[in-house]
């Protein structure tokens, strides 16, 4: 019971609820892999990077076979700037994920970044390349490792690419809407960014932080001050932790992540 009501307040945005009631199931009982991975993708969903760390090691003592621990805990150490303890637990889950598992694009494209913050440009370019390979023709990978990639500000070109493609099968869904608002915010057209990321909210986005987040800091480049603070407070409601977020509330201004 703890898990379906976790799994109803998850897909109504209601993260923080959700996060109690698969707490509760998995105090029950750890034999449901499903439960865990749907906890570390709220922690990551919430910015917990901490948190999600060391959550994600825990789940790989239950679940060593599986590959969402290691990609979840290298994604956090990677955005808590622990380059090479990232790449120890992406390696791994690339290892293991070979080039068939749904999560290996997004694997690729973590090595791709952390290798790049280490400045080894070839290895980079390696996990670069590879990322882009195993995306196929699957809207949803292409637009994983475009979130990644455009998250870090890297390889512009790249993004538009695969966010061309991924609009191409689906022109409606919120989180590709929002991919190309990002790509136009980092070029400073706000007016195009607005007018995406509005389509995004209306497409389903209003339940995903990391949209309302990005409304927030588009509104705000477009001189909408008071809409900007309301996205930016509905995002810390839900239950994102990021001191940048705090910075943006309190100062009422906006500061790049």
């Amino acid at each position: 019971a703890f898990a379906i009501n976790g799994d109803i307040l998850f897909h109504t945005g209601h993260y923080k609820d959700a996060l109690v009631q698969y707490d509760l199931s998995i105090k029950y009982t750890k034999k449901v892999y499903s439960i865990m991975d749907q906890k570390m993708l709220i922690l990551l969903y919430l910015k917990r990077y901490a948190e999600l760390s060391d959550f994600a090691e825990q789940v790989m003592d239950f679940y060593p076979n599986q590959v969402g621990p290691y990609f979840y805990k290298g994604y956090a150490l990677l955005k808590q700037g622990k380059w090479d303890d990232a790449i120890n637990d992406l390696s791994q889950a690339n290892l293991m994920g070979g080039s068939r598992n749904e999560l290996s694009p997004s694997v690729n494209a973590l090595l791709a970044v952390a290798y790049f913050k280490k400045n080894d440009k070839t290895k980079s370019i390696q996990f670069h390349d590879a990322a882009i390979k195993l995306t196929g023709a699957i809207a949803d990978a292409k637009n994983d490792v475009d979130e990644i990639w455009s998250d870090y500000k890297l390889w512009k070109t790249d993004i538009e690419k695969l966010n061309d493609d991924a609009l191409m099968a689906d022109s409606s869904n919120p989180f590709y809407l929002a991919t190309k608002s990002r790509v136009a915010f980092l070029d400073n057209r706000f007016d195009a960014a607005l007018n995406l990321i509005t389509r995004a909210l209306e497409s389903g986005g209003k339940i995903y932080p990391s949209i309302i987040g990005l409304a927030g800091d588009i509104n705000f480049a477009n001189k909408k001050l008071e809409i900007a603070l309301q996205y930016w407070k509905t995002a810390k409601d839900m239950g994102v932790e990021s001191p940048v977020l705090d910075k943006k509330l309190a100062q009422k201004n906006y500061f790049s992540e």
